[in-house]
């Protein structure tokens, strides 16, 4: 019997890009995105707040047509990009679309088997939980403490986490709201929990890098 265990990933990235240097970077996380083994949409929220800002991505935005591209003129936190991501997702006449989301930070990379990894692990996932509130986590460091990146989750529960932060608007415009989202995701219950055995999620800035999903 034939099994379906493909779903419709997307990838989500929060980019503030304030000094030519950190172009490079962006650069490269993109092209680890698009160049996965197995295809997922690729959502950039983008914050340019002077033409020069906005010239450094004028190359980023032509070079990758695959990507979707929301750019504000003032800057943003990390997860007011992301809220920014997840409004206009449900603003679509279809709504959304996907399965899952998952997360990259603008200066990181993705393993080119990253997306087909946890595909499989997702369709584990599903077995054993369902399919509405599925949160897997990989960890291959677990003296490490858990970082949201390493989450691939379904998108109704980011749009929970924005509802119960919403009546304190400091939270999403302030730059621990990553920490909050952290203590959400390792909240809930339906925790799927794997050693990958690969690294999957490369650090810019760890030498040891963990596999999220």
């Amino acid at each position: 019997m034939f099994i379906n265990m493909t779903h419709k990933i997307a990838i989500l990235i929060a980019s503030h890009i304030g000094y030519k240097g950190q172009l490079n970077f962006f650069n490269k996380c993109l092209y680890s995105l698009i160049n996965q083994t197995e295809h997922a949409d690729i959502y950039a929220s983008v914050s340019c707040e002077s033409m020069f800002e906005k010239s450094l991505y004028e190359n980023i935005l032509t070079k990758y047509g695959e990507v979707k591209f929301l750019i504000s003129n003032q800057r943003k936190t990390q997860f007011q990009h992301y809220h920014n991501i997840l409004v206009y997702l449900l603003s679509l006449p279809s709504g959304i679309q996907h399965d899952f989301f998952m997360f990259i930070d603008d200066d990181d990379t993705y393993n080119a088997n990253r997306v087909k990894i946890f595909t499989q692990k997702i369709y584990m996932a599903k077995r054993l939980y369902g399919f509405q509130n599925i949160k897997c986590y990989a960890n291959i460091y677990r003296d490490e403490p858990e970082e949201f990146v390493r989450y691939c989750i379904h998108p109704d529960l980011l749009n929970d986490f924005f509802t119960k932060i919403n009546k304190y608007d400091f939270i999403e415009k302030s730059y621990l709201c990553d920490c909050v989202f952290r203590e959400y995701l390792s909240r809930l219950k339906n925790k799927y929990e794997f050693d990958e055995g690969i690294i999957t999620y490369n650090y810019r800035h760890h030498t040891k890098s963990v596999c999220a999903v």
